[in-house]
């Protein structure tokens, strides 16, 4: 999606949304979601929902909604196993 590609061409940018994907939404859901439930994106009111969760929960912490997204994808990796965690520190700028 357009939203993918420029979180990967500028993460620190603050004009592009949320990439809003199955990732995305499990992370929102705090669990796998299904087809049937990833299905429900398809509606404007569903993406704009978890799209504003994501945007709130940047300005909170005071982080891009990139980073603070590659952050949560990251550790939902490591908490499905999919992933080891590494000793290593991610740098916030």
């Amino acid at each position: 999606t357009q939203a993918f590609y420029q979180a990967i061409l500028e993460p620190n940018n603050d004009w592009s949304p949320p990439v809003i994907d199955r990732h995305a939404v499990a992370v929102y859901m705090g669990w796998s979601v299904s087809d049937r439930e990833l299905k429900l994106l398809e509606s404007p009111k569903v993406y704009n929902r978890v799209a504003s969760a994501y945007l709130r929960a940047s300005r909170e912490t005071g982080l891009n909604h990139h980073i603070l997204q590659a952050m949560t994808w990251t550790q939902w990796r490591i908490d499905k196993g999919y992933a080891q965690s590494s000793s290593r520190q991610l740098a916030v700028e």
